[in-house]
């Protein structure tokens, strides 16, 4: 089931927001639960400073991937459920503490 989440950062000092295009702001969106929440804003957000690493540092042919979003972090960012599941929500947009809205996609 879909509901409104809010994803509120914890920790606005944290190196990882250095990924995120948009500061350390309360973020709301639909999603059908807290992981769907965190990777939806992470790839809405993501920035140019995305750095790949090794996934496993102690294997020689290890896969690349991206350093984790401040989104997807939970010493970073808190997500819950939004206390008023009665107001709109547009379905693909992530509504920012600022009043902007960006688009995210459901993959």
């Amino acid at each position: 089931m879909v509901m409104i989440y809010r994803l509120r950062p914890i920790n606005r000092e944290h190196e990882s927001w250095e990924r995120s295009v948009i500061a350390a702001q309360i973020v709301t969106l639909l999603a059908h639960d807290c992981d769907n929440a965190r990777r939806r804003t992470a790839r809405a957000t993501a920035g140019s400073n995305n750095t790949m690493v090794p996934e496993d540092p102690t294997v020689r042919f290890s896969k690349l991937v991206p350093l984790k979003s401040p989104w997807e972090l939970d010493e970073v960012t808190v997500c819950e459920l939004d206390p008023d599941q009665t107001k709109g929500m547009p379905g693909n947009d992530i509504v920012l503490e600022d009043g902007n809205h960006l688009t995210a996609d459901w993959g």
